[in-house]
């Protein structure tokens, strides 16, 4: 399992001769981001499985932090839906299979976004499409 927390993220600002302020949590910088994977290997088969999350992030950036901030966003949007003020937590599925079965060579498959999971509403940043795709592979050694 790899697991990495961001504290700080910040640019040094050469006019002022001082640090911006922390970006860590707003958009474009989740404060946690984890992946698990594990795999299973038989003889001629291995099966892996790959999670991946990262946390919530507010659409606050560096230079607008108050007109997208939880308390002016609903106010201050364009679009007075139902939709989130912030990118809601983000999760994701993969799979891989791969055969070792005749000499030399190996067939594979991987599948990322395996349960075709969305990605979340983003506000500021326009819409990202994210559908499941694949990869087939043959790998052969002379």
């Amino acid at each position: 399992m790899a697991r990495s927390t961001r504290i700080r993220v910040q640019a040094w600002d050469t006019a002022k001769g001082d640090y911006l302020p922390n970006l860590v949590g707003l958009n474009g910088y989740p404060r946690l981001t984890s992946t698990l994977t594990a795999s299973l290997r038989t003889k001629d088969w291995t099966v892996g499985m790959r999670y991946t999350f990262k946390s919530e992030q507010s659409l606050a950036g560096q230079f607008d932090g108050a007109q997208w901030s939880r308390e002016n966003c609903p106010k201050t949007r364009p679009n007075k839906g139902d939709l989130p003020c912030f990118i809601e937590g983000d999760d994701s599925y993969g799979l891989n299979i791969a055969y070792n079965g005749f000499k030399n060579t190996q067939l594979s498959l991987n599948i990322a976004n395996l349960l075709d999971q969305e990605a979340p509403v983003n506000l500021k940043n326009g819409f990202s499409l994210r559908t499941w795709s694949y990869k087939v592979g043959v790998t052969h050694k002379f």
